[in-house]
């Protein structure tokens, strides 16, 4: 009982202090990447990184 307890605590913990809780969301990004047209690569770079800056470099 103890055990279980404890286990139900530490990971109560490790979802509110970390960014353990993304994985969760990990069925949401598959989801989208199925509707998009591309590879994964392109698909990660373009939703998720980078493409806030224009090709000149400055950000818009």
């Amino acid at each position: 009982m103890k055990k279980s307890i404890g286990i139900i605590f530490l990971m109560i913990y490790m979802f509110t202090t970390t960014q353990l809780v993304e994985v969760i969301k990990l069925p949401i990004l598959v989801e989208h990447f199925a509707s998009y047209k591309g590879n994964f690569v392109d698909f990660i770079v373009h939703h998720y990184g980078g493409h806030e800056k224009m090709k000149t470099g400055k950000q818009i």
